[in-house]
């Protein structure tokens, strides 16, 4: 019987990222150009920013135009990381959802359909025990495959 060994290519990859952790985004990147290589493959980068309308009274210390500063200022990031990855893709999408981390990628991940979720892991602290709480949850519930990239 002979073995298939071809490469399934992921269509839609989803890449969520904390825009300033770079040492983290590295392996990440690394890991995307060696691994998923295509130009058939579009990157969704992600970065979950945590302003939520449930701030209440906490909002009115907020200065006006600061979540929309910090969004720009996000996008800006992943437009970089996106250059870094332009040798192996051709297509990104970028999204800055607000709110809860694993909540916002389980629903982005959702609503896009997406084959693969590809997750760095910081380095854990006792209370994480191996994934951070984010990491781990977005691998249990996820409907799709979840790469962990440490």
């Amino acid at each position: 019987m002979q073995r298939i060994t071809e490469r399934i290519v992921k269509k839609n990859i989803l890449v969520p990222l904390d825009v300033n952790s770079t040492q983290e985004h590295q392996k990440i990147i690394a890991t995307l150009l060696d691994d998923y290589s295509s130009s058939e493959v579009c990157l969704h980068l992600v970065s979950v920013l945590p302003f939520d309308e449930g701030l209440g009274v906490l909002s009115q210390f907020i200065p006006a135009g600061f979540e929309e500063g910090e969004k720009r200022s996000a996008k800006t990031k992943l437009e970089k990381i996106a250059e870094q990855l332009s040798t192996g893709f051709s297509q990104f999408q970028y999204h800055l959802p607000s709110g809860n981390v694993y909540v916002e990628i389980l629903a982005l991940s959702e609503r896009l359909n997406v084959d693969l979720i590809v997750l760095g892991s910081h380095k854990p602290e006792l209370k994480d025990y191996l994934l951070g709480p984010s990491a781990a949850r977005v691998m249990r519930h996820a409907k799709c495959s979840v790469l962990i990239v440490r």
